[in-house]
């Protein structure tokens, strides 16, 4: 898809835009996360943990009472231990996941941790005495950072999709800051990059645009070509993202590769191993978190589905209402492209919302909104309109209620998780 910038407003192009905007957003980044890392250090207050994972993952550390021991150990909290688990790697120093449900968390993540705490321990000459926390630190800092980019994309991607309406950009991007994903975006997990990255790829396509338009001399044909080409080389790298995991996993856990898969397979071989798609992915989404078409649809399960309802009701309303009419809602106001864009946004978003509903832990939606974009515009578009205003006010209280408490329940190891 050829996408250039919106033509209406060219005065308010994105690149005329002040400093002001980017001070706004930066004051406000660090209130908020301020806000939630306050919180969640605070929660010892409210009681125990209600579970001891954390303490006994941090167990062979310093009985330190640093910031940085503190921050670390409160927001090593539910999946982050994994991530931080696989960063610090086995004691044999291999990279390979140890426990089998492991295999349901990217390694990419894990493997960047790891690079960046070896990196930090080489710059601090640090030789493994009082530095367990290193993966867990570098997690929350690379969680900061991965949202504060988030935060700038969704800025400027806004701009550009509205032909540099500043205002919409703002309130657009202040929303991404108090996102209900809340301390989830700070802590060890992969929901700020996915922010990150989802909206720099959207952003990739104006980025491409241009660079064709440097190269005019690049005949249609030529475009048509390069087009078609970028889809392809963008769909193996995804599906590779995917596959490379369960190659290895194959080789080590069903035979047919090094790395004593032959001998581990003798032994006891999985199940996952004799179906028609091996994927050791599914097998564990499937075994340890029940994972499948309305499995959640018990009855203990009803108040999780009532704390996913606000989330899943503004991702569904707003991708099916700008689905239907992107430029009634400040949107791609001229091009025919950017609708189109747009609109594919829209649709995206509904479904990923739909299948929380039915076939997914519900809760979690309210982590993966954070990486879509086009409810924070709906949002910023009901607070523009003054008939929907009390419509973007509620959301927004409902946003800032929900991080608060969250802080709080996550760092104290209770749900939503």
């Amino acid at each position: 898809m050829a996408l250039k910038a919106s033509s209406p407003n060219a005065s308010r192009s994105p690149s005329s835009s002040s400093s002001s905007p980017l001070l706004t957003l930066t004051l406000a980044f660090i209130a908020w996360k301020s806000f939630l890392l306050l919180l969640s250090c605070g929660g010892a207050l409210v009681g125990p943990d209600y579970d001891t994972s954390t303490s006994l993952f941090f167990a062979r550390s310093s009985s330190s009472s640093s910031s940085a021991t503190l921050l670390a150990r409160r927001l090593t909290r539910w999946d982050a231990i994994y991530f931080v688990h696989a960063a610090r790697g086995s004691n044999d120093g291999s990279s390979a996941p140890v426990y089998e449900q492991q295999w349901a968390f990217s390694p990419a993540l894990s493997l960047f941790l790891r690079w960046l705490a070896s990196q930090a321990r080489r710059i601090l000459s640090l030789h493994g005495n009082g530095d367990d926390e290193l993966e867990a630190l570098a997690g929350i800092a690379l969680a900061h950072a991965s949202h504060a980019v988030a935060v700038l994309e969704l800025h400027r991607l806004t701009l550009l999709l509205t032909g540099g309406d500043a205002r919409r950009a703002l309130l657009a991007a202040l929303l991404c800051v108090i996102s209900p994903a809340g301390v989830f975006l700070s802590a060890p997990y992969a929901e700020s990059p996915f922010a990150a990255l989802s909206f720099a790829g959207v952003g990739l396509l104006f980025a491409v645009e241009a660079l064709r338009a440097a190269g005019a001399f690049v005949k249609a044909p030529g475009r048509v070509s390069l087009a078609v080409a970028a889809a392809g080389v963008g769909g193996v790298l995804v599906a590779m993202g995917s596959a490379i995991p369960q190659y290895v996993a194959y080789t080590i856990y069903c035979g047919g590769g090094s790395g004593g898969g032959e001998e581990r397979a003798a032994v006891v071989r999985p199940p996952w191993c004799e179906r028609t798609v091996p994927s050791i992915y599914s097998y564990v989404q499937d075994v340890y978190w029940n994972v499948g078409f309305l499995r959640y649809w018990t009855p203990n399960q009803i108040p999780l589905f009532l704390l996913a309802a606000p989330v899943l009701t503004l991702l569904i309303a707003s991708g099916y209402e700008v689905l239907r009419r992107p430029a009634a809602w400040g949107l791609a106001p001229s091009s025919p492209d950017h609708r189109v864009l747009v609109q594919a946004l829209a649709a995206s978003q509904a479904i990923v919302a739909l299948l929380a509903l039915t076939s997914y832990h519900v809760q979690v939606i309210s982590r993966l909104a954070s990486g879509y974009a086009v409810w924070y515009w709906w949002i910023a578009a009901c607070l523009m309109d003054k008939s929907r205003r009390g419509v973007g006010r509620a959301a927004v209280i409902f946003m800032v209620m929900y991080g608060g408490i969250q802080a709080v329940l996550f760092s104290t190891f209770l749900p939503p998780a």
